[in-house]
């Protein structure tokens, strides 16, 4: 089946599982979408990817409601993944949405989705599962 006559999905239904190596340096990235899996490791910047699904998953278990979820500042973002640089981010967030949108997904620029009126942002589907390698 062509990529163009495949079924897309909403981004809030893909499932992402993240492999991370005990010291962090190694981060695998998988993405489910309907009944086929795609993986996506050496495409993205996985690091940051990891870290808002992080703090989506630890607002979830906290009882927060799911539009309250996950929110991170975008520059305490870029300064936990060791960037002091800040124009680093737009340009990750620009191949991550890239790389998306080569994958059977509907809205692939929700991947990461962006607060309306905070410069925060989130990972666009709280389907996510993180695994040690």
């Amino acid at each position: 089946m062509s990529s163009a006559s495949r079924p897309k999905i909403p981004m809030r239904d893909v499932h992402l599982a993240f492999g991370v190596s005990l010291d962090e340096e190694y981060v695998t990235l998988h993405a489910t979408c309907g009944s086929t899996t795609h993986d996506v490791t050496s495409r993205v910047p996985k690091y940051v990817l990891l870290m808002v699904a992080r703090q989506r998953l630890a607002d979830a278990a906290a009882g927060l409601p799911d539009q309250d979820c996950g929110w991170v500042e975008q520059d305490r973002l870029a300064t936990d993944a060791g960037w002091s640089d800040l124009r680093f981010f737009p340009a990750a967030l620009f191949k991550i949405r890239f790389q998306f949108a080569e994958l059977p997904i509907l809205d692939p620029d929700n991947i990461v989705e962006r607060h309306p009126s905070k410069r925060t942002v989130r990972i666009g589907t709280a389907r996510l599962s993180i695994e040690a390698l």
